[in-house]
């Protein structure tokens, strides 16, 4: 089990969907995936199943991280970026018109699986 989830919100820019989706699986995850610590990241996107305003942004992506703690995921993630920042054109993208937001999560119980019994 990873020992952290880093949760990113995030979106396209209006009009440039495609771009984004392109750039984010064919650059962006496999740059994040080389970070020591990231093990997997898996992409979501929002269902608008309630009705009302949807969210801004409107995709989810859930890092699974494996490293002893967030310190350690953080100064691994800085000399990725030096190291990204060598190729700002390949790296980057504007193509998400500057929505972003990231959290570290850590779990705080059991994973609950329907039809297992927890463990005592």
């Amino acid at each position: 089990m990873p020992k952290f989830t880093l949760v990113v919100l995030t979106g396209a820019a209006p009009g440039r969907e495609e771009e984004f989706d392109d750039w984010y699986e064919s650059v962006h995850i496999p740059d994040v995936l080389s970070v020591d610590g990231v093990v997997a990241a898996q992409r979501f996107e929002f269902v608008d199943v309630q009705g009302g305003d949807p969210p801004e942004p409107r995709q989810l992506v859930l890092y699974e991280v494996d490293a002893p703690n967030v310190r350690a995921v953080q100064e691994a993630f800085a000399r990725a970026h030096a190291e990204w920042s060598q190729e700002p054109e390949r790296h980057r993208s504007d193509s998400n018109g500057g929505k972003f937001c990231a959290w570290y999560f850590m779990p705080s119980s059991e994973r609950f699986v329907a039809g297992v019994q927890p463990k005592p």
